[in-house]
């Protein structure tokens, strides 16, 4: 399979990769040696900052009003930003944009106030801001391939830093202001079924969940009585739950419901339930979802079919959702190939499911964050979600919430036929040339060792589940017996929700056991780290996969730090990184992959002397190196070559009773 790798490098050349292509660069001695750091950050300030009305005990003035700015343009911050700093990282779903500001006064409420939404951008030439920085001002989109848009969130907080110098008596200040990314996704999500319209119906699970906006027969596809041959649906449910919290836009009537409100809000027949906001039935967003048109237009959007006022974009509108076990196609960028039968405009579905299987159950959702909503229908054994700013199929960068299958799978690896698998080296990859790295901290760590594995499957709530007892012992742990000799019982257990049948064969649980097996066992010899390079303007995003120097990392994090010193302008990029793994696998065998550094030769082999040495530990090493012998490669290995340890003739190896190692 022909992989992308696209060269971060040819953002320094003088034409700009229109999309990710594995085009190599065209010549390194034409590149632009010095980078020219710029940045551009916009606000846009909403209007209305005061809407409560302390005598009508209501909001003031129509919903939609609520993503209306304070100024036709948006705010542009360029020349007075000393410092600028985003922060994304798969561990947590919010993304954090720190700024340092001098000039005018930021505390002024015409200028910057908490909730305003906020756009930064990073380049490594004067160029290509200008050009950004044009195409904002006129209301177009700004989000392409090599637009360096790295944030996209909302004003959290607005200070002033002042001194006063004890000697000359001069006052200095600066503002800091601090923005995150995603906290739509923290809001807390407000339904109660004591408070709903019809309260009767909370202990039918089928009207709870028409109630909240859930279609139980496409969940269950056949309905209770079908249940138990119910497999495989985590993913449909978190498109379900994204769609009701979030919605597919804004009611063309929800400003006639806002005034209907309006009107009864003195009626004496107001019962509590008609002032609780109503469950998404309809799954188009709710008010508290509003997105300034400005922002929508800078992101390439269009109002989704739902949203009929053109004045404002629901959040539903503006953030894509990736959902399945990724595959990758030739020609498909770094987006997964989808299927085109299941997506819909921003949710889109990749060709196979998510392993999980949930029943709904009658859920409260007082004061529950969204984000805790969508990890309970996540199975964290085997699969992850997280949220960056990452290229869509376009090659545009578009706000994303990503949940997919975990993407480790060494080459090795055996897939089911109803296990498919993410390898890490058969997914698309920016490549880091040397030039590039300013510095780098790689290595190996033994706190990610791992040499046991067992989940426990735990099928619907209402299946007759197969008790952890028999699931252990009709499908025993999987271990690295040699491995647990030398360092110890270094465990991986939990438990999976999944299909009824899943539990009840063997065959199916051994299928999640082998999955987790292959991308935990060996991991500490694995590379991780961070890698410090000049600014990247390429829209790398965690959960995306780096590489460099011959080895493929998945990308924890990404951070871009920009400042100025001395007058001086500078751009950096820090990738954390983990999971490194050798591009070249062509040394790899059917029983072990290429660990970074190795080559599979003697240093994975054990001196016929060893032997007896071994035999305390249950498993009879000498029939293993009789089989090797059998199969024509030395058990020895020639501690001379390429993989070999050096020469240890006359030494003793510590703990094998002095027995001499040999060349």
């Amino acid at each position: 399979m022909n992989v992308l790798r696209h060269h971060v490098i040819r953002e320094y050349e003088p034409v700009l990769p229109e999309k990710p292509s594995s085009d190599p660069p065209s010549g390194l001695n034409r590149l632009r040696t010095e980078s020219q750091p710029d940045w551009l950050v916009a606000v846009f300030g909403l209007g209305r900052p005061v809407s409560w009305s302390r005598r009508q005990l209501r909001s003031m003035g129509e919903v939609v009003e609520g993503a209306f700015t304070r100024a036709e343009k948006p705010l542009i911050l360029d020349k007075t930003v000393f410092r600028l700093r985003t922060e994304g990282r798969k561990a947590s779903h919010v993304k954090m944009l720190q700024l340092g500001l001098r000039g005018d006064d930021y505390l002024n409420p015409d200028l910057i106030l908490p909730g305003d939404w906020v756009m930064a951008w990073c380049f490594n030439n004067g160029q290509d801001k200008t050009r950004v920085k044009a195409a904002l001002l006129d209301g177009k989109a700004t989000n392409g391939f090599m637009d360096g848009l790295k944030f996209l969130g909302r004003v959290h907080g607005v200070r002033r830093n002042g001194s006063v110098d004890p000697s000359t008596g001069t006052k200095r200040s600066a503002y800091g202001v601090t923005a995150i990314g995603f906290s739509e996704l923290d809001t807390q999500f407000y339904y109660d079924l004591a408070l709903a319209s019809a309260a009767a119906v909370s202990g039918d699970a089928v009207k709870w969940m028409a109630q909240v906006g859930l279609d139980f027969n496409d969940l269950l596809r056949g309905g209770l009585e079908r249940a138990a041959d119910l497999k495989d649906n985590a993913g449909i449910l978190l498109a379900a739950m994204v769609d009701i919290v979030l919605g597919r836009g804004i009611r063309s009537d929800v400003n006639d419901a806002a005034r209907s409100a309006t009107a009864a809000a003195g009626a004496d027949d107001l019962t509590q339930h008609d002032l609780v906001p109503a469950p998404q039935a309809g799954k188009e967003a709710p008010a508290a979802y509003l997105v300034p048109r400005g922002v929508g237009l800078a992101l390439g959007k269009t109002v989704s079919q739902a949203s009929k006022d053109d004045r404002v974009f629901g959040y539903a509108d503006i953030m894509d959702t990736v959902i399945g076990c990724q595959s990758y196609e030739p020609g498909s960028g770094f987006q997964p190939v989808l299927d085109a039968s299941a997506s819909r405009g921003p949710r889109k579905f990749c060709r196979d499911p998510l392993k999980g299987t949930f029943l709904p159950v009658n859920l409260s959702f007082v004061n529950h964050p969204v984000w805790s909503i969508l990890t309970s229908y996540l199975n964290p054994q085997v699969n992850e979600i997280y949220t960056a700013m990452r290229c869509d199929e376009s090659g545009s960068v578009v706000p994303t919430l990503v949940a997919r299958q975990l993407p480790f799978s060494t080459d090795t690896a055996k897939a089911g036929p109803d296990f498919p698998l993410t390898r890490l080296l058969s997914r698309p990859r920016w490549v880091i040339a040397p030039q590039m790295v300013r510095q780098e901290d790689v290595g190996r760590s033994d706190a990610t060792r791992c040499n046991l594995v067992h989940v426990y499957g735990a099928a619907l709530s209402f299946a007759k589940n197969k008790s952890e007892t028999v699931q252990m012992s009709r499908n025993p742990p999987l271990f690295d017996q040699l491995d647990i000799q030398r360092s110890g019982i270094r465990a991986r257990m939990g438990s999976v929700t999944c299909a009824l049948s899943d539990v009840d064969n063997a065959d199916a649980q051994r299928a999640w056991l082998s999955m987790i097996a292959d991308t935990a066992f060996g991991s500490h010899l694995t590379f991780n780290g961070t890698l410090n390079t000049v600014g990247i303007q390429s829209p790398v995003a965690e959960g995306d996969v780096v590489e460099h120097d011959g080895v493929a990392y998945e990308v924890e994090s990404v951070t871009h730090e920009c400042s100025v010193n001395d007058g001086k302008k500078r751009f950096e990029t820090v990738l954390g990184l983990s999971s490194g793994m050798p591009v070249d696998q062509s040394g790899a065998t059917d029983d072990i992959p290429v660990y970074p550094g190795f080559a599979n030769t003697a240093v994975n082999r054990s001196h016929p002397e060893d032997v007896a040495a071994f035999q305390s530990i249950g498993v009879d090493i000498a029939d293993l190196t009789e089989d090797v012998r059998g199969s024509g490669r030395s058990s020895v290995g020639d501690r001379t070559d390429a993989g070999g340890v050096g020469d240890f003739a006359g030494q003793s190896e510590p703990g094998l009773g002095g027995t001499p190692w040999r060349r």
